[in-house]
């Protein structure tokens, strides 16, 4: 094909997908086929891990899918913002009808949650897996409804036609570490790690996405999202403006970054960790982390989740605009550091000065700022009591 048919091919497929924002191409899923096998051939419940943005949804979604090709009812929830166990109730309930899944002992009858598992669990002849997304919400719900936790961890333990299979982010395992959670997690019998995309699943995305798009432009994007889909998605989106598709540049990403506010993304991100795993990230980008035998593992298991790349014999930090991200916040805390400084400098430096100051003089700055802030705070009792403001004359005159 010549280079001219080439370019004409390629404008052709970015003005088909630039009028069509990053969000339309999440139906697309590739790659992941062990980790979907292992979910597949797995009869006791799953929990999964994996980072903001790693494509823990996608995965579940994909998953469903694969479980009703096989004959198992499979059905797929969020329960993000839900703070009560009814809610939930309710949102299984509407998976049902959505899928015209029915069981008429259960059709009427005010049931809680977990009386709704059990009197499922016994009117089942078959299998069927609930794929539970955002997990780390069940927090929350325990606030409002103290014992979730523990009536979720039994269901789960108890129920023998029911499969559950449950995601959150890295952030879980620091709140379940000393809480009430930790025992919850002992109910699962396979616990997966998703990571980042391998090289090839990388590959596939990209050309399933734009099938002209070539190696070497996918190398390029790489260079700043280093396997993270989510960041391959919304690079490739901004890479097609205008019936035309542009080569990856920094200036390209200056322009992703601030389009798509991934600023939003990184705090939510970043937070996803223990707080000692978020300090040997800080600790590696400001090129101060020393490696210890001891962090071994964790810096590992650090770099599957897509945190931290290994290149050349050094831990760095994954991709670029998590980079960017991390400078940002180290500017922001290094202003609020000299802020605090400066402060500190001033109220020492006004503290010297007043104890070098006479004693009877002294306690005469004494008087009058004890007299100010008495002052301020009889005016705002008088306006808010509405009493007249005449007998504050008689305070003054105790000061005299």
């Amino acid at each position: 094909m010549s280079q001219d048919k080439k370019k004409r091919k390629r404008k052709k497929e970015a003005s088909k997908t630039s009028n069509r924002k990053s969000k339309n191409w999440d139906k697309i899923f590739v790659g992941r086929k062990k980790i979907i096998e292992q979910i597949l051939t797995t009869s006791g419940d799953i929990f999964i891990f994996g980072a903001r943005r790693i494509g823990k949804t996608s995965l579940l979604k994909f998953v469903e899918k694969k479980f009703g090709k096989n004959k198992i009812p499979a059905f797929y929830f969020s329960i993000q913002g839900y703070r009560d166990s009814q809610k939930v109730y309710r949102k299984i309930k509407n998976s049902f009808n959505r899928k015209r899944f029915k069981i008429p002992e259960l059709e009427s009858g005010n049931l809680t949650l977990f009386d709704f598992f059990d009197k499922l669990d016994l009117k089942l002849n078959q299998k069927i897996v609930f794929l539970v997304d955002e997990v780390e919400q069940i927090t929350e719900i325990e606030k409002n409804e103290p014992g979730f936790i523990d009536k979720l961890r039994n269901s789960i333990e108890t129920t023998e036609n029911i499969q559950f299979i449950l995601t959150a982010s890295p952030y879980f395992k620091m709140l379940v570490a000393n809480s009430i959670c930790s025992a919850f997690i002992t109910a699962f019998e396979e616990f997966i790690l998703l990571p980042v995309m391998e090289d090839d699943e990388i590959f596939e995305l990209s050309k399933k996405l734009i099938p002209s798009i070539t190696n070497a432009e996918i190398k390029q994007i790489l260079e700043f999202t280093h396997f993270q889909p989510y960041l391959v998605k919304i690079f490739l989106n901004q890479l097609t403006q205008n019936g035309e598709f542009r080569a990856a540049s920094k200036s390209i990403a200056q322009d992703t970054y601030n389009a798509n506010s991934l600023d939003g993304i990184f705090p939510n991100y970043f937070n996803g960790l223990k707080k000692e795993d978020q300090e040997i990230i800080r600790k590696i980008h400001r090129n101060k982390f020393r490696f210890k035998k001891q962090y071994e593992t964790k810096l590992k298991e650090i770099v599957q989740y897509g945190y931290l790349k290994y290149e050349e014999g050094n831990y760095k930090i994954s991709n670029w605009f998590f980079e960017q991200w991390l400078n940002e916040v180290e500017f922001e805390d290094r202003l609020l550091s000299d802020d605090k400084t400066i402060t500190k400098s001033i109220f020492n430096k006004l503290t010297d000065y007043f104890k070098k100051l006479p004693d009877s003089l002294q306690g005469t700055i004494l008087k009058y700022v004890i007299l100010i802030v008495v002052l301020i705070i009889a005016s705002l009792l008088a306006f808010l009591l509405g009493k007249d403001l005449k007998f504050i004359k008689s305070i003054v005159e105790l000061f005299k």
